[in-house]
């Protein structure tokens, strides 16, 4: 929710388990890999190279246990990342991985564009609705 201190804290405290996978206890389903939740939460501080290295481990680990959901969410936050970190080529790949999650989504029961809230046309962020 943008709150850099409890982020930072959060990173801190999940980093030695950026390797494994992280699973909802009562939900009894998995919550993708512990890397990407540390994307998240360097996204969150503002540290975008890290939450493009997180995402990237966070996806090698989510297709070799085929955690497809997971991997295509992802997808889009390292499309986030590099649409907001602004490197060359980024804004290219992003738009690249955003192509994939459409193609993919479909065979996984996926409504890619409510789900991620973006223009199925231009792949751009919608505005979320309350």
């Amino acid at each position: 929710f943008g709150d850099e201190r409890c982020a930072a804290q959060l990173h801190a405290l999940l980093s030695p388990y950026a390797h494994l996978l992280a699973f909802h206890d009562l939900l009894r389903t998995s919550a993708g890999s512990v890397a990407s939740l540390l994307g998240e939460l360097a996204f969150t501080l503002g540290e975008l190279d890290a939450a493009v290295a997180h995402y990237e481990s966070g996806i090698a680990l989510e297709e070799r246990f085929g955690a497809q959901a997971a991997r295509l969410s992802t997808l889009v936050q390292l499309a986030r990342a590099l649409r907001g970190r602004r490197r060359a080529g980024d804004a290219a790949r992003a738009t690249t991985l955003l192509r994939e999650v459409a193609a993919t989504a479909p065979s996984l029961g996926i409504d890619w564009p409510e789900r991620f809230h973006l223009d199925p046309r231009t792949l751009a962020d919608r505005p979320r609705t309350a």
